[in-house]
């Protein structure tokens, strides 16, 4: 059953109703007809006050922490081309050369895993479940502030994105307003494929109590990154029993990871991380 479904039969208040589409539509990156009733059910889709933990100096201190500890095992600026596996060993093929090793995980988003080649190509079944998983759209926009702020957030109902300004680690409020998007219909609305200038302006006459510049609007999208396709991805009504274990169970030597392959907790960087646990561990059981 779709969200658009289930909120059908909803007797309360139409204006609670709609902003409560448009907050877990946003979330999830697509429409409440395409999205399934199930999502909601979710960490991600509930209205639950809670604490909400950030990492100092952005998220990606966590990889680029990771990746200082391994040096230079880890290659920069190589893309995987194809990955060949047999009963013997996996080889990674690159355009500076290949990498033969015991096991290989591919973490790479869902919409570039269903363009990389294998040989042999993995089971139908696998591949039937990686194209019901459905491919999220957001987009992020962050707009210089001018003038001190709180701590605020407010959501844009029929724009379908919200916007907050929250405190760093040094407890002081950043001098950027942040705003998040969600859905291709929301995108298109605020015009994100021709720049950040409509979005921008828009998110300024919602928040027209901050006072922001417009002029160095800062713009971040997932769809349009070869490297990436997608911003992550999210339960559709397309989804199968049995989806969630097909997507995450390794084939012979190859192993699976990423937030898609996480369960209920894909669509989030916990489930990111949880998976690449998953994925160890399941590589030191079999192949150390």
């Amino acid at each position: 059953m779709s969200l658009a479904e289930a909120a059908a039969s909803w007797q309360g208040s139409p204006a609670a109703l709609a902003v409560f589409l448009s907050r877990v539509t946003v979330t999830n990156g697509i429409n409440e007809y395409r999205m399934s009733a199930a999502s909601v059910v979710g960490i991600a889709s509930d209205l639950v006050w809670r604490p909400t933990w950030r990492v100092a100096g952005g998220a990606q201190q966590l990889a680029a922490g990771l990746a200082a500890r391994l040096g230079s095992a880890i290659h920069l600026g190589t893309p995987a081309r194809s990955i060949e596996h047999d009963e013997d060993s996996v080889r990674v093929r690159t355009d500076s050369g290949n990498v033969t090793a015991d096991a290989v995980i591919a973490a790479v988003p869902m919409a570039v895993l269903r363009q990389l080649p294998f040989s042999p190509d993995l089971p139908g079944y696998l591949r039937s479940a990686w194209q019901r998983a459905g491919l999220a759209h957001n987009a992020k926009l962050h707009l210089p502030l001018t003038a001190p702020a709180t701590a605020s957030a407010l959501q844009s109902v029929p724009g379908r994105y919200w916007t907050w300004t929250a405190a760093d680690v040094s407890g002081q409020v950043q001098p950027v307003l942040h705003a998040f998007a969600g859905t291709e219909e929301g995108l298109a609305t605020l015009k994100v494929n021709d720049g950040p200038e409509a979005w921008a302006r828009d998110a300024k006459a919602l928040r027209h109590e901050l006072s922001v510049d417009t002029g160095r609007a800062m713009l971040t999208t997932w769809n349009d990154d070869p490297w990436a396709g997608e911003s992550y991805t999210a339960l559709t009504v397309d989804h199968a029993a049995g989806d969630d274990e097909l997507v995450a169970a390794p084939v012979g030597r190859v192993h699976l990871a990423g937030e898609h392959t996480a369960g209920s907790w894909s669509g989030l960087m916990e489930g990111a991380l949880r998976s690449g646990v998953r994925a160890a561990d399941e590589v030191l059981a079999r192949w150390a």
